[in-house]
């Protein structure tokens, strides 16, 4: 029979164990990663077949390459990192947003002769009897009413950016991961939509009102960011309908009520007014709140189960707790100023 000391390893050997599980989970590539990788990977594809028709295709394709490449190349930086650099590792897919959406106004012209509007806009009527973006402003001119619509329209500017920069500033890593992910995955699914079937919408094709609602300061506002930076074939799903629906869904898991309350309500303002102010067909909205909730209740899982299993996880965890037990659901979860680090679908809130 053997010794106490026959039958437990040295302390010292669990402690590197533990560690060298946690490390390699640490260095995996995140969610948010994996996702922004397999798009560049596809923008990669697609600007190879258009080498001979434009001079910069060959250029992009070579930029997206290589982008595809940087997840895995940093997750290869040192395990203590500043608490900015720790930050941007975790949220900087965010920030190929950017080029993205810049490029499909390229990818529109190059891969599409026309738009695809007839038949969504066809379909709009079929459901809705009518194009409602182009007889609901001008059967309501009202001035008051007009700016209230607009205003609506330019709140989602501020509910998809300002939670953003709250959870990079004040968010623990899983409350980052968890948002870097959701959002990219409602954006890069709707830009992939875009790309193989663009859908202009009302804002460019359509006959857009003319009167003295043009003066109002919100309506203004609205048209210069939209000349600043809008691209065509963008409008089917509505990712503006989609990225706001998901910010509310991930305010009711992280945040506290109020906050929550607030982005929901934004996201229903964003809704609505996307057709008043002829930025979007009604089927364009009615399928962006749709899009969104499939794709986080449904695609978003589905995804995790398959590129985070919980065995690796759960292992670190167990090795890691001095007496080989996890710690209880919510011992140790993340607190903030908006709420926890319980996340959609485990609503721990203080």
């Amino acid at each position: 029979m053997g010794t106490a000391s026959d039958a437990a390893p040295p302390r010292a050997s669990d402690d590197s164990a533990a560690r060298g599980v946690a490390r390699w989970i640490g260095r995996r590539a995140a969610p948010a990663e994996r996702l922004t990788a397999a798009y560049n990977v596809v923008l990669a594809v697609v600007w190879a077949t258009l080498m001979n028709r434009a001079p910069y295709a060959s250029l992009l394709c070579v930029a997206h390459a290589a982008g595809a490449a940087v997840p895995w190349l940093y997750r290869r930086s040192p395990d203590h990192l500043s608490r900015v650099s720790a930050t941007l590792r975790e949220v900087y897919p965010l920030i190929w947003l950017i080029a993205f959406w810049t490029e499909l106004d390229f990818l529109r012209h190059l891969l599409h002769a026309t738009p695809n509007d007839r038949p969504i806009a066809a379909l709009d009527v079929a459901l809705f009897g009518v194009n409602i973006d182009r007889v609901w402003m001008p059967s309501m001119p009202a001035t008051g009413f007009s700016e209230l619509m607009h205003l609506l329209y330019f709140a989602y500017y501020p509910a998809v950016l300002l939670p953003l920069v709250y959870v990079a500033v004040a968010g623990g890593a899983p409350m980052k991961r968890d948002f870097a992910f959701r959002v990219m995955l409602v954006y890069l699914a709707s830009f992939t939509v875009y790309m193989a079937y663009p859908v202009d919408g009302p804002h460019f094709s359509g006959a857009r009102y003319e009167g003295a609602l043009q003066h109002g300061f919100f309506y203004r506002l609205v048209s210069v960011l939209q000349g600043a930076g809008d691209s065509q074939g963008c409008s089917f799903p509505s990712s503006h309908v989609a990225a706001s629906v998901t910010m509310a869904y991930l305010a009711l898991g992280w945040f506290r009520r109020p906050v929550a309350a607030l982005l929901s309500a934004a996201a229903l303002g964003v809704t609505v007014s996307s057709v008043y102010t002829q930025n979007h067909y009604a089927v364009d909205v009615l399928a962006g709140v749709v899009w969104a909730l499939a794709l986080q209740l449904l695609v978003a899982p589905a995804l995790l189960r398959w590129w985070e299993p919980s065995a690796p996880l759960d292992q670190a965890r167990d090795a890691l707790s001095p007496l080989g037990h996890r710690p209880p659901v919510g011992a140790a979860h993340e607190q903030t100023d908006l709420g926890s680090a319980a996340g959609p679908g485990r609503r721990h809130r203080s």
